[in-house]
């Protein structure tokens, strides 16, 4: 596993990263589920835990992997639980304004997942289907 994501549910919400950037000169928005890649001697559950710290400021406890999906890197979804932390107070290189686009840490409704460019859509048609 090369990378790593988080999914985080709590009160019928999912945590999602909202991204706008610009693809081919026009603005685009999407969704995706917040983590990254694996650092060198770094377990999945490591890393997980470190890139949710990092990008939303989260303290999570890992309980399963939910998914993986094979392509350009491996990518391990794993399902975890809030133990601590404040939403939205991540500090990641991401964050510091000097990538492409904009990273903004939201809570969405799971009932409003299905109207919205999620990605992978894989991951987000497995979750909708999925009852926790």
């Amino acid at each position: 596993m090369q990378r790593v994501r988080a999914i985080l549910i709590e009160k019928d919400h999912v945590a999602l990263i909202h991204r706008e950037k610009m693809l081919e000169g026009a603005p685009v928005q999407y969704y995706v589920f917040p983590g990254g890649g694996i650092e060198a001697g770094e377990t999945p559950e490591e890393g997980v835990r470190r890139e949710i710290l990092e990008e939303l400021g989260l303290e999570i406890e890992v309980s399963s992997l939910f998914a993986e999906l094979h392509g350009q890197s491996h990518e391990g979804f794993f399902v975890c639980k809030v133990r601590g932390g404040t939403f939205g107070t991540g500090q990641g290189p991401e964050f510091s304004g000097l990538g492409n686009g904009t990273y903004t840490p939201v809570w969405v409704p799971l009932s409003r997942l299905a109207d919205l460019p999620v990605l992978p859509e894989a991951v987000k048609t497995r979750l909708l289907e999925t009852h926790f």
